[in-house]
């Protein structure tokens, strides 16, 4: 969890270079953990924000195989993001 907000401090505070790499941190050294499928879709916002449109999309392609009984929630705001993104 520690992980995690590290990055969404970041996030928040629109430094996103910080918090793709606290988001990409957490999601690698715990990728079964609670905040992992949080984790890589916040990663993905974060390269979209920084103009990687294409590893954004592959973050979130990568969501949807690795955690595909993630929260209805989760999903739904991945999809919206990939939308806006046109990633296919």
């Amino acid at each position: 969890n520690a992980c995690f907000w590290l990055g969404q401090i970041s996030f928040i505070g629109k430094d996103f270079a910080k918090s793709a790499i606290d988001f990409a941190s957490s999601y690698q050294k715990f990728p079964d953990g609670s905040k992992a499928p949080d984790s890589l879709i916040k990663l993905a916002v974060s390269l979209a924000n920084l103009g990687k449109r294409d590893d954004a999309c592959a973050a979130f392609k990568q969501f949807g195989t690795q955690y595909p009984t993630a929260s209805s929630a989760l999903k739904q705001s991945a999809a919206a993001e990939s939308g806006r993104l046109g990633c296919r």
